[in-house]
């Protein structure tokens, strides 16, 4: 991978971060793991978008 790939893709990776603002991915797997505390492994978790609210809801 070039110098210029490798910047553009992590350009691209903060922009997702940044705006990517839907929560049904998250609503939705709160609703399949119910209401005791489970074991995730989110692989390439990036920044977290769906770990840190399962970890708010005391579900990890």
């Amino acid at each position: 991978m070039s110098n210029e790939e490798k910047i553009i893709a992590a350009w691209n990776a903060e922009m997702y971060e940044k705006y990517e603002t839907e929560t049904d991915d998250v609503d939705f797997l709160l609703s399949v793991i119910g209401s005791k505390p489970v074991r995730v492994l989110e692989a390439a978790c990036g920044g977290g978008r769906i770990l840190v609210p399962l970890r708010r809801q005391d579900m990890l």
